[in-house]
């Protein structure tokens, strides 16, 4: 996808003018390989899912579950007692992996995103956007299972995004925590989503 093509696509999907300006002039290509943002990457991908060489759905929230995953210590170091945003996590990597009669149930994920939120709002700050993280790989994995891909999309950028908010608020030095953590979540992101129209196009 050229830089022409992908500026019409992040203007139909929605995209953020942040994230348009940066990728001007980039191929899809230039913007994977070298975004540092993971919440754009899953957001880019939470709105193409189940489209022909995208991840599905499940692939996305497993990749959204790694990401918020990080933020846990952030949490639990502060609650150990509380594992409602690691059962939260737990419920949507469930999901994903489940299938047929099997399958977790939307209402097991409701239940775990409902309680990660319950969390969130009882913890201080820096524990609370931990906890957030996981509502949100709770909440992608939600909207994904209804194809509420708007919603699914903006969810799984925001397990990225509170999970590297967690880390630098827990440092107490935002800018440079939070953007190292991005970056390691950048590549969780590529190593674990294959967009197949790069791999043709290599």
């Amino acid at each position: 996808m050229n830089a022409t093509d992908l500026r019409g696509l992040l203007a139909r999907l929605g995209a953020c003018n942040e994230a348009v300006t940066w990728s001007d002039g980039k191929t899809l290509a230039d913007v994977w390989q070298t975004c540092d943002r993971a919440d754009w990457l899953l957001w880019l991908c939470g709105r193409m899912a189940g489209e022909d060489g995208w991840p599905t759905r499940q692939e996305i929230v497993l990749v959204a579950c790694l990401c918020a995953e990080r933020a846990l210590k952030h949490f639990e170091a502060k609650y150990p007692a509380d594992d409602r945003p690691r059962k939260a996590i737990e419920a949507a990597r469930a999901w994903a992996q489940t299938a047929g009669a099997d399958a977790v149930s939307l209402e097991e994920v409701r239940k775990a995103r409902r309680a990660a939120a319950a969390a969130a709002d009882a913890a201080d700050a820096y524990a609370a956007a931990a906890a957030a993280a996981a509502y949100a790989a709770a909440a992608y994995a939600y909207a994904a299972a209804a194809a509420a891909d708007a919603y699914a999309a903006a969810a799984a950028a925001a397990a990225a995004y509170a999970a590297a908010d967690a880390a630098a608020d827990a440092r107490s030095a935002f800018g440079q925590v939070r953007d190292a953590e991005m970056k390691v979540m950048c590549e969780i992101v590529r190593a674990n989503l294959k967009i197949r129209a790069l791999e043709n196009a290599a």
